[in-house]
């Protein structure tokens, strides 16, 4: 919709019509005039907030995020989403969320942060996924191929960019010509050059007829890097002018300076020297003069191909010093193997040109490269060796935990059986005294159909009573796999099994849940953690004779996370031990603790569910807090 209709449109609504409208005209301004885009986008939330339409306001703050992301403004594109995900989460709006995760991984990519940008990019599919939109999807898809074809994972990439294809051919989406540009980039560096034709030339045909310069002139550089691989130089230097003619018209001086380049590295190939050391001083003076330092460094790198090809090996050495300069001053913060790696290469060739004027130093530094390379063997070898030594070590580690988890089960299991059989003692008591009234009626002729009913019903409701009770104990030590379950569950089922010692020392359990909190993993090493830790609590105020004993527990869920805190209405843990609480073999009670149960509570937390846990005095009591991540899988 044209500028005129928009206006029009947002003149002649009201209500969420108008908010709607302005949104649009918002999104026309999104990358020609930001302060006009976010105008318009804060006029749309003001009205969405008067009108109490949450999921508006919500899309009136991603307009302002994309306006200030397409200005660069990255600090205001961050701050906007930074607010959204805090509506995000208070209104449950998975759009919200993952619409701020997809925007700050773009800012990552663009801050050359492909990492960070995954990380985003990652969290945002996961909101999108729950509540699916084609475009949202797409977005998302094509972000992950980008980073991934960035740090070369080249078949992830392409896996990606497939996925954001079909998302776009679904609602026949004009991005599917920019991501079926970018397969044919993935198909480029897998050699696969016909099929990387293929998809080339299909983004032109779209783009010529809707006047996407920019992308066209991207298309036509791509072709002739293709042909130029293929070895059909005139066919690369056709594609690459068409594609320096367009970046001209759309003044893009980093366009135009690698295209310079790449046309010089065909030259070279076909010998017209003169013509290619004019485009290399051409594109060498625009990387200059725009500060572009990756131009910088592939154009010295193409001037060293042109003077070695020429003869002047002190020239060559001069630009390759010129391209570990900048690679270093590129990938220092980035990724230093690959760094590692460039810096070895060129060093190479330096070595072979330097070694052209100089026969002598030939052979020592061949020696000294033999002598380097046996180094490394042997490093190479101790570090296996110690890898090996390192895995053994870790093995050992891991069944000693395994062995502390058993025993800390076991110790749990004792209590319990001590509470199974003081739990079922009152059932059994009254199931004999029942069993001797059926001999009584029998002997004063009182058997009657009615007391039979009555009484079986009475043995029946206990026996019902002992076996829900068996099965719950029973269930707590069932060996189970990882699965899906609700944390509120495991919290509830661990206090149904210490209920009878929770009566029997007159201790009030409250609960207080504000979500059930999903978690992936397995249920019963959680229960296993908050017996331990309401077991000791209990023992501890019996043992201190609190008066009015009382452990309250409450369930939150923030930023992605469940929030356990368990308080106990007991005598404050002395200073100096509350650092030594989780060390293993650590006990208050010499003769009766063990010293592995807070440890193994660390444990299961920190390594089987990657949480926190920790313990603090308060001013009436104790309190430990667990904070655990919530499963993304649901």
């Amino acid at each position: 919709m044209k500028e005129i209709e928009l206006k029009e449109l947002v003149e002649n609504s009201s209500g969420r019509d108008k908010i709607n409208a302005l949104l649009e005209y918002s999104n026309l301004f999104r990358q020609s005039d930001v302060k006009k885009s976010c105008d318009i986008a804060e006029q749309a939330k003001r009205l969405a907030i008067e009108v109490g339409d949450k999921v508006l306001e919500a899309n009136a703050m991603i307009s302002q995020a994309y306006a200030y992301f397409y200005d660069s403004d990255f600090e205001s594109a961050q701050r906007i989403t930074n607010e959204l995900i805090q509506v995000g989460m208070k209104y449950k709006n998975n759009n919200a969320l993952g619409t701020s995760y997809n925007i700050k991984g773009r800012i990552a990519f663009k801050s050359l942060n492909p990492a960070l940008a995954t990380e985003h990019n990652l969290k945002a599919l996961k909101y999108y996924l729950k509540d699916p939109s084609p475009i949202n999807l797409l977005s998302c898809y094509n972000n992950l191929g980008q980073c991934q074809q960035h740090i070369g994972n080249n078949d992830e990439a392409l896996n990606y960019y497939q996925l954001a294809l079909d998302e776009a051919n679904k609602i026949n989406h004009p991005a599917s010509q920019v991501i079926l540009q970018n397969i044919g980039t993935i198909q480029y560096l897998n050699k696969n050059y016909d099929a990387a034709l293929e998809a080339y030339q299909k983004a032109v045909i779209y783009f010529e007829e809707n006047m996407q310069f920019t992308n066209l002139a991207n298309a036509n550089y791509n072709i002739g890097l293709t042909y130029q691989q293929l070895g059909d130089y005139e066919k690369s230097i056709a594609s690459f002018n068409t594609a320096y003619e367009i970046q001209k018209e759309i003044n893009d001086p980093k366009g135009f300076s690698y295209t310079c380049n790449s046309i010089a590295q065909s030259l070279i190939e076909m010998d017209e020297l003169e013509k290619a050391y004019k485009l290399l001083q051409k594109s060498y003076q625009i990387a200059k003069e725009y500060d572009l330092k990756w131009n910088l460094k592939i154009t010295s790198e193409t001037m060293a191909d042109y003077w070695e090809t020429v003869g002047d090996l002190k020239k060559a050495l001069k630009y390759l010093k010129e391209v570990m300069a900048l690679s270093k001053e590129l990938d220092q913060e980035v990724n230093k193997t690959k760094l590692q790696e460039m810096e070895a290469k060129y060093k190479t060739r330096i070595y072979k040109f330097r070694s052209q004027k100089l026969n002598d130093e030939n052979k020592s530094m061949s020696e000294q490269i033999a002598t380097l390379q046996a180094a490394l063997h042997q490093q190479r070898d101790l570090y296996e060796n110690l890898q090996n030594e390192f895995q053994q070590a870790a093995s050992k580690i891991n069944q000693q935990d395994d062995l502390l988890s058993s025993q800390s089960r076991m110790a749990v299991m004792g209590e319990m059986i001590s509470l199974i059989s003081h739990q079922w003692r009152q059932p059994l008591n009254t199931i004999g005294v029942l069993v001797q009234s059926f001999q009584d009626a029998w002997a004063f002729d009182e058997l009657s159909e009615e007391f039979i009913v009555q009484q079986v019903d009475i043995v029946m409701n206990q026996i019902m009573y002992m076996s829900e009770t068996i099965n719950d104990f029973q269930d707590f030590f069932k060996i189970k796999m990882a699965e899906h379950f609700n944390l509120k569950d495991a919290i509830l089922k661990a206090g149904n099994l210490l209920d009878f010692a929770f009566q029997k020392g007159s201790i009030d359990l409250i609960t207080d849940f504000e979500c059930e909190c999903p978690l992936q993993g397995v249920q019963n090493d959680i229960v296993q953690v908050i017996i331990n830790i309401l077991n000791n609590a209990r023992q501890a105020m019996m043992a201190d004779k609190i008066q009015n004993p009382l452990i309250k527990i409450t369930l939150t869920e923030k930023d992605d996370h469940a929030c356990i805190k368990i308080y106990n209405k007991g005598n404050n843990i002395p200073t100096e031990v509350l650092p030594k609480l989780f060390e293993p073999y650590f006990t208050t009670r010499v003769t009766k603790g063990t010293g592995i149960g807070l440890y193994i509570c660390q444990m299961i937390v920190e390594n089987k569910f990657k949480g926190n846990i920790y313990a603090q005095n308060l001013p009436d009591g104790v309190e430990f807090s667990i904070l655990l991540p919530l499963s993304t899988n649901l």
